[in-house]
Parts: C-alpha cells; sequence; structure tokens
C-alpha cells in the first residue's frame, strides 16, 4: 500500500467515514475481550492510514482514535487507547517474526485489508476521492 495525495487531504473525514461504515458498536468491546479478528482489524486501520497518509505514528494513531472514539470507544480515553493499540500492533509484528503464530490474526488482517481496498475503489468511482 502506497501514499495517495487524495486520501492524505482528507484524511480525518474520510477515516471517520470509512469508520463508521465498517466498524460495528461493539468493535472495541471485542478487541478487549482479544477477539482474534477485530484485533487484526484494528491493527490492518492503522497499517492502512499509515500507509495511505504517510503519517507519523503519533498521527497515525490519532485519526485511528479519532475514527472510532464516537461510533466504538465510549469513554476510552485516548492514553487508554494507545495502550491497547500498542499491544496489537506488538502482536502483528510477532506474526511477521513467527509467520506460524498466530494465523486467526494474520487472516483478520488480510481480510481487512481485501474490504478497505473495496470501500476506496467504491470512494473512487463517487469521487469522493
Amino acid at each position: 500500500m502506497s501514499y495517495i495525495e487524495t486520501i492524505y487531504l482528507k484524511r480525518h473525514e474520510y477515516f471517520l467515514n470509512f469508520a463508521n461504515s465498517f466498524f460495528t458498536k461493539e468493535f472495541w468491546d471485542q478487541i478487549l475481550q482479544d477477539h482474534n479478528p477485530s484485533c487484526g482489524f484494528l491493527s490492518a486501520f492503522y497499517t492502512m492510514v499509515q500507509a495511505r497518509c504517510g503519517t507519523s505514528k503519533e498521527e497515525t494513531s490519532e485519526i485511528v482514535f479519532n475514527s472510532l472514539k464516537e461510533k466504538c470507544l465510549k469513554k476510552e480515553s485516548y492514553e487508554g487507547f494507545i495502550k491497547v493499540l500498542d499491544k496489537n500492533l506488538k502482536k502483528m509484528g510477532a506474526i511477521s517474526i513467527f509467520p506460524f503464530f498466530n494465523r486467526d490474526l494474520k487472516k483478520a488482517f488480510k481480510s481487512f485489508e481485501l474490504l478497505y481496498m473495496q470501500y476506496e475503489a467504491e470512494m473512487h468511482k463517487q469521487n469522493e476521492i
């Protein structure tokens, strides 16, 4: 995945709209319960934002937090969110080192990429990006 300027210019609104249409209200609760597909989706969402926008770790974290805040995070603080996000990003890092470790998490990450690409293609068709 690579940087796309039109997404970068609309990054806050674009990813908020994506999150609102893609994630369920229960998404964050599932992550807190270590539900592998949800954990994989969180890591993949972070990775996609960073790849498409070329943003720093801090800005990417803020975009993901703000995108999920209204619908999913309930009263989660930014600091609490960062702890959970970092934990899940480390899980994904372990998969790259140990490829047979937690295949469910890896499958969820790949599934998210495919679903996101369908969303992005639809946004191109609608001239949103």
